[in-house]
């Protein structure tokens, strides 16, 4: 039963570690893909002041703005995967959670039988 016990105690912790690290992670790629002011900011830029690399400038503005669309695409899917993956691990989550709560149950109701058996001996102890 102490096995039991122990290991749900480190169980408990490491899902909660694997949840608080995800959230987190989940957090800071959507904070970065969303975060497009740098494309924004380049894309305002005019070639007015811009006399020795017009040709220079205009590529450069062409392929960030590429760029632009590609981080835009790869957020949306990487967005799209990560809801599945989350779905995904909420499931498994949520089973190992409940198998926990299964184990608990089942180690409560021993603690009860034998917190039981020990006062009966312990009176037995006292009525002799």
């Amino acid at each position: 039963m102490v096995k039991y016990q122990t290991a749900l105690i480190a169980e408990r912790q490491i899902r909660a570690n694997v949840i608080n690290g995800l959230k987190a992670l989940i957090a800071k790629y959507q904070d970065i893909f969303k975060d497009n002011s740098l494309f924004k900011d380049f894309a305002s830029l005019n070639d007015a002041n811009i006399i020795v690399g017009k040709d220079n400038f205009a590529a450069v503005k062409r392929i960030v703005d590429e760029f632009a669309g590609i981080v835009s695409l790869k957020s949306d899917e990487l967005h799209a995967s990560l809801e599945a993956k989350v779905a995904e691990l909420k499931v498994q989550l949520q089973q190992w959670g409940a198998k926990e709560t299964e184990i608990q149950a089942k180690i409560d109701v021993k603690k009860r039988i034998w917190k039981a058996k020990a006062s009966r001996l312990i009176l037995e102890k006292l009525i002799k």
